[in-house]
């Protein structure tokens, strides 16, 4: 786990490195620090992301008065496999190119209905479109159907899916139990096109940057930019801006003791059912404020213990949850990855990126404006 701290000039020197085995923090000092600590799809109940994805970083900067941007845009994958153990496995959308149908527990392939292009269209209109049915019919899941393509080109198409859906007992030359996952964080802390926060030695890249290239919703290929191109603006700017600095004292985080694990691992069960309850694919303003209201209950439950590693982490969980509602909240208008069941239209008075900093009031930034 990575740590920065806030400084009276807002500048970042390095990072405390806190050994999990060992409760051993090591302190890294340095001129430049990139940070690369992914999204915050873990604080949803169902994610295709890693369970450690839960915005560490973009929490460490917003507390550090570090800009954040677009939080409200989460992409949701309409088709990971669904588990009573809500661990997610992505069924790529090669799989529907290749014919397949997504089948309500009627039986009746609803996507026609909805949008001319089906199973094909947009992800967030899938996505949607197979919560509604969730909604409608009860139930946890929808079937994603093969059985009327030929097997042999399934399994030989999509071997690893084939495989996998083996393991958990399902057919997938038959049908495949779908659910939506949270699945990539569009907006993250703000920068410059070369990486650049407005903390002074703090570069960003990939899933944690909101870099400006991904507007409301997310091509594919725009994560791997966000990752190559911008990690390496990152490193060639940095390296022309090296300077020398004084390092003030800090006071290390430590590592109470291993009991409160058991009490992180329950708030983030918490918080992620909150998440998927109150801020999740379909969203409206009593939902938002009602999960607003029970994040900041669980805020208030917590020990006062500033530097204390697992109330750091859970301070973290509470904060980015509560970033991205607030967010969500502001933005009363449906746009790419933020859908608002009582503003279900694009409105273009919204046609702005929604900032937030510590200690501020929200910005409001016209899309395209540079980061000053």
């Amino acid at each position: 786990v990575t740590v920065t701290r806030q400084t009276p000039d807002i500048k970042c020197y390095g990072a405390y490195i806190l050994d999990p085995k060992t409760g051993k923090v090591d302190t890294y000092l340095a001129k430049v620090t990139l940070m690369a600590t992914g999204g915050v799809g873990a604080v949803y109940k169902t994610t295709t992301n890693p369970l450690v994805a839960t915005g560490d970083g973009i929490a460490m900067v917003y507390r550090a008065k570090g800009s954040v941007k677009d939080m409200e845009f989460i992409q949701f994958h309409p088709s990971a496999i669904y588990t009573q153990s809500e661990e997610a496995f992505l069924i790529s959308e090669a799989v529907r190119g290749e014919g397949a149908h997504l089948i309500n527990q009627n039986g009746e392939r609803f996507m026609p209905a909805i949008h001319e292009l089906a199973e094909l269209a947009p992800r967030d209109i899938v996505a949607q479109s197979i919560y509604r049915q969730m909604q409608k019919f009860h139930q946890n899941f929808v079937w994603l159907s093969l059985k009327h393509l030929n097997p042999e080109l399934v399994k030989h198409r999509f071997p690893n899916i084939y495989e996998k859906c083996k393991e958990l007992g399902i057919d997938m030359c038959n049908r495949i139990p779908v659910a939506p996952a949270a699945h990539y964080t569009v907006g993250g802390v703000r920068t410059d096109i070369n990486g650049q926060t407005n903390i002074g030695h703090l570069f960003v890249c990939g899933e944690l940057a909101s870099s400006g290239i991904m507007g409301a919703n997310r091509l594919a290929s725009n994560s791997l930019i966000e990752c190559l191109v911008f990690g390496k603006r990152a490193v060639e700017t940095a390296r022309k801006n090296v300077e020398d600095t004084t390092i003030p004292d800090f006071q290390p985080i430590y590592y109470a003791n291993e009991n409160r694990a058991e009490s992180y691992i329950q708030l983030k069960k918490e918080i992620s059912t909150i998440m998927t309850e109150h801020a999740g694919i379909i969203r409206n303003e009593e939902l938002l404020y009602q999960g607003l209201c029970k994040l900041e209950t669980l805020a208030e439950q917590l020990p006062q213990e500033n530097n204390e590693y697992y109330n750091l982490i859970s301070r973290n969980l509470i904060l980015v949850a509560e970033l991205i509602i607030r967010s969500a909240l502001y933005r009363k208008e449906s746009r790419g990855g933020h859908y608002r069941e009582d503003f279900p239209q694009n409105d273009d008075a919204y046609l702005y990126h929604i900032v937030q900093q510590k200690g501020k009031e929200i910005q409001k930034i016209p899309v395209n404006n540079k980061l000053k």
